[in-house]
């Protein structure tokens, strides 16, 4: 289900074959039928994706709703793993071999999750490898908000990262990209829901990435004076850090919440926080709320990739000179931007 992303040299264009209207599938359904379905064609973020369905369809206990979040969380700091893992292969700071080490038992995070015992333990581990795959991000989770960014800019290596990111030589510079807050209450109009699945965006142009999540968090990691690629990756981390917090409940304060709903006559919208950004599930039901008569699901890699969205706003910004050195820098803003969907570069249209 996940699908590819097609970009294209000169002229710029990128393209979406995600298969979207596999989403057709969820409508005239039973609640059960949708969330039996759900994780089955979204193998990406199947939990956040899972999760986000019994929001928009069901009334959750508490319960329900602690032990789907937490599995949500256990799903995201494996693809967060997984990610930091290709970046530093990617960059050089890695070899293929130790990659294929470090992510030895990263598939088995949370498959015995069945009690708080368990959740400890897996806990645990999760961190033990972060520490061992990031050395010295466990003390970033321990430290107040104000001091997690230059906790983080310290560390060895996140310098060695940093000076393997190629420059991104812009002609001018990004707009202001918004955040993805509150953007559920423009999405009750069932006649826009194709531009929300495609295309997302209002009359500015928005981000919905863990930076932008992050950035909620640690306002001042805007001001450390790093390219826009380093500011994303450093808001990956950051969120790595959130993550953590959240399945070891070891921050004192009220973290962000991971997960919501929103609902007007007869729509509701769910959003879930994933890997890669929010998650948006959009459910219209008939007035016995026995079956759904439209079903639409907004992901964050269409938020980033479409016209305003960051990767793209990256990738507009690239000298079109040599297509050798463009291949490469826009492979290391799909990478850090995205890199859950397979990227397909073309030189010709």
């Amino acid at each position: 289900m996940q699908g590819q992303i097609d970009i294209h040299f000169q002229p710029l264009s990128i393209q979406s074959v995600r298969p979207f209207e596999i989403q057709t599938l969820c409508q005239n359904r039973t609640p059960e039928q949708v969330i039996q379905f759900i994780p089955l064609a979204y193998s990406l973020c199947g939990k956040a994706q899972k999760f986000a369905a019994q929001l928009a369809l069901h009334t959750l206990t508490s319960s329900q709703q602690k032990h789907m979040a937490q599995q949500v969380v256990i799903e995201t700091l494996k693809e967060h793993y997984i990610g930091m893992t290709q970046l530093l292969l990617c960059v050089n700071v890695i070899t293929d071999e130790q990659r294929t080490y470090a992510l030895q038992g990263v598939g088995n995070w949370g498959a015995k999750h069945t009690d708080s015992s368990d959740l400890k333990k897996t806990a645990q581990q999760i961190q033990e490898t972060f520490s061992t795959l990031l050395p010295g991000i466990h003390h970033a989770t321990t430290v107040n908000d104000d001091q997690a960014v230059p906790t983080i800019l310290s560390l060895p290596i996140m310098t060695t990262l940093f000076q393997q990111i190629m420059p991104l030589n812009m002609p001018h510079k990004l707009p202001k990209l918004h955040q993805q807050k509150n953007i559920e209450k423009y999405l009750f109009d069932t006649n826009t829901w194709d531009k929300w699945i495609k295309e997302p965006a209002l009359d500015s142009a928005i981000e919905n990435t863990a930076f932008s999540r992050a950035l909620q968090t640690y306002p001042n990691m805007a001001e450390p004076n790093l390219s826009p690629l380093q500011q994303r990756v450093l808001g990956r981390v950051l969120d790595i850090v959130l993550h953590i917090q959240q399945l070891t409940a070891t921050h004192s304060k009220m973290l962000p919440p991971l997960f919501g709903t929103r609902q007007q006559s007869d729509i509701t919208v769910s959003w879930v926080e994933s890997a890669r950004g929010r998650l948006f599930h959009m459910v219209q039901m008939n007035p016995k709320k026995t079956l759904t008569l439209n079903y639409a699901i907004s992901a964050p890699t269409e938020w980033n990739f479409h016209p305003k969205g960051i990767a793209h706003q990256l990738m507009a910004s690239l000298p079109q000179t040599n297509f050798n050195q463009w291949k490469k820098q826009v492979e290391q803003i799909t990478q850090i931007i995205d890199p859950c969907v397979p990227i397909q570069i073309h030189k010709g249209q």
